[in-house]
C-alpha cells in the first residue's frame, strides 16, 4: 500500500526519517515495521500553498481516498499540517 503526503524539511531530504502521519499510515508503519516501508520524493515546492495544492491534485488524481491501494482518508492540502516534501 501507498501513502501521499507532505512534509515541511530543514535537512537534506534525503536524511529526513519523515514517512508520513496519517492515522491508518502510522498504525502501518508499527504494525509492519519502519523497515517494510520506503519513501520516494516525488516533488520539492517552493512555497506552503504550492504544496497544499500539488498534494491534493495528486490525492485527488490517484483517488487514493477511496482506493484501497493507499492509506490516504483526507484529500491533503490545508487538512494536514504544512510541509514541502512529497512523500509516497
Amino acid at each position: 500500500m501507498k501513502y501521499i503526503g507532505r512534509r515541511k524539511c530543514y535537512c537534506d531530504i534525503k536524511d529526513d526519517p519523515y514517512l508520513g502521519s496519517g492515522t491508518i499510515f502510522e498504525a502501518a508503519v508499527k504494525k509492519y515495521g519502519r523497515h517494510n516501508f520506503e519513501k520516494e520524493i516525488l516533488a520539492v515546492c517552493a512555497t506552503e500553498e504550492e504544496c497544499c495544492k500539488l498534494e491534493e491534485e495528486i490525492i485527488r488524481s490517484l483517488c487514493a481516498v477511496r482506493s484501497r491501494e493507499y492509506y490516504n482518508i483526507a484529500p491533503g492540502g490545508k487538512s494536514r499540517p504544512d510541509g514541502f516534501i512529497m512523500t509516497k
